[in-house]
């Protein structure tokens, strides 16, 4: 399940025909899965975030109210099922199209622990072991483990994608791949029996 992830809708102090509010902020990176929703701060204005080619009701059903009494009013909440190119997806208000905003979805993949691990078996796993992404499509990985790993094409071209190991409790930075290829094997640079398979389509 992904977390709740919030973006602010302010209005602006000299406000337009096509721009009352801005989106706080306007570039927002999420990952696949996450819960995302809209608060309108705006006491005077209704907004409808939507992707900038597509419904009004693409992601939020219906305008989101004014804020009253100085409660917000809120969208419903979106996800995105895989990740979007590098660049993200840009929005707009569907009653304000100078109000534009941007939302970068990523893949994640998790290196977990592995309990009960024989010594010369693989300490941690990569899930999902094969991922599968579109080209420019960003992912990263989390690593849920005690120990540091560094996933590349090999030990030999450990900094091909990360140029220094990821450590316990933190993320990669975003990698994406410009080439299709059925099907990329890696491993962990540091404890090369981890392996994982990356698709570009």
């Amino acid at each position: 399940m992904g977390q709740e992830v919030k973006i602010d809708i302010n209005p602006v102090a000299n406000p337009t025909n096509a721009v009352k509010a801005t989106f706080d902020p306007p570039t927002m990176t999420v990952m696949a899965g996450d819960l995302v929703y809209w608060r309108n701060n705006d006491k005077h204005n209704t907004h409808q975030p939507k992707p900038a080619n597509g419904a009004a009701d693409a992601w939020v059903t219906d305008p989101i109210s004014v804020m009253q009494d100085d409660e917000p009013g809120t969208s419903n909440t979106t996800s995105f099922g895989t990740g979007t190119n590098k660049n993200g997806v840009p929005y707009v208000c569907a009653q304000h199209p100078a109000e534009t905003g941007t939302i970068i979805v990523l893949n994640n993949v998790n290196i977990n622990s592995v309990p009960g691990a024989q010594p010369t078996s693989p300490q941690a796993s990569f899930a999902p072991g094969k991922l599968t992404v579109a080209v420019n499509e960003g992912f990263i990985w989390t690593n849920n483990d005690v120990k540091a790993h560094w996933p590349a094409p090999s030990v030999a071209q450990k900094t091909a994608w990360l140029q220094e190991a990821i450590q316990p409790g933190q993320k990669s930075k975003t990698v994406s791949f410009t080439q299709s290829n059925p099907g990329l094997a890696y491993v962990c640079a540091i404890h090369d029996n981890e392996q994982g398979t990356i698709v570009i389509k």
